[in-house]
């Protein structure tokens, strides 16, 4: 799928599926192979996706948890931590986090 086809990600079931819609919606125009220390980081493994903790359970469609994570820190914990990074220095910031263990 391409960002024109759906904008979800739900229909990704493949590591190159995975690839193209991340490229294609999120870095337009942007050479593939350049973007492959990023796919790195984001393993074709549901026990390491969106929710943490969870191993397997959630994995709602395949590519599911990966795209989850990917998306989180895309959309929610880069900007958050570049806001951090850049007002730190004339006022002071807080960021909260958890460390909730999940019960199975």
């Amino acid at each position: 799928p391409t960002a024109d086809d759906d904008n979800s990600g739900n229909n990704c079931r493949t590591e190159d599926e995975f690839q193209e819609f991340v490229n294609d919606l999120f870095f337009p125009g942007a050479p593939r192979e350049k973007l492959a220390p990023l796919f790195e980081l984001y393993p074709n493994d549901p026990s390491q996706g969106s929710p943490f903790g969870t191993g397997d359970a959630n994995e709602l469609a395949p590519m599911y948890k990966r795209l989850a994570a990917f998306i989180g820190d895309f959309e929610f914990n880069s900007p958050r931590r570049f806001f951090i990074d850049n007002l730190k220095e004339q006022q002071p910031v807080w960021s909260y986090g958890t460390h909730t263990q999940l019960k199975h």
